[in-house]
């Protein structure tokens, strides 16, 4: 691009081609003059007349997984919650707007997200030692397996 045909652009496509040149600064320039002066100077030093075409990369295609709004929203998974502690019959859960009761034993169909709640949840046991030491481990509140 010659710098005849560089004095015709915008401001905005000015300061990309000073982008592309590594010009310092050039993001707070406010002029179309001053930026064409900023441009100009740096291809003198250069020894250049006009500016080069430049290979652009293309971005690496970036696979992300769908966003949903509400948690009822997400992909079910099929699966079976079995409780740790015999007193308990029943796990209430509620994340954000989404409520449910889950029977322990029973194939029930839940969010992803309460999915992977239910499988983080832990609990600390303790016990003693050989030496009656007090010692704490950190287990599994419930046993989740998909169907």
């Amino acid at each position: 691009m010659l710098l005849d045909e560089i004095r015709e652009l915008s401001l905005t496509d000015m300061k990309r081609v000073a982008k592309q040149l590594s010009i310092a600064g050039y993001a707070n320039v406010a002029t179309k003059a001053k930026m064409f002066d900023k441009i100009q100077d740096t291809l003198e030093a250069m020894g250049m007349n006009e500016v080069p075409d430049l290979e652009v990369e293309e971005a690496p295609v970036v696979i992300t997984k769908p966003t949903f709004k509400y948690i009822r929203d997400f992909p079910r998974i099929k699966c079976i919650v079995e409780s740790r502690d015999e007193t308990e019959y029943d796990l209430p859960i509620g994340i954000n707007e989404y409520t449910c009761m889950i029977r322990f034993g029973q194939e029930v169909e839940i969010p992803e997200p309460v999915y992977d709640m239910i499988k983080s949840l832990t609990t600390i046991k303790f016990t003693k030692d050989d030496n009656g030491f007090a010692r704490s481990e950190e287990i599994k509140r419930y046993i989740i397996s998909k169907v």
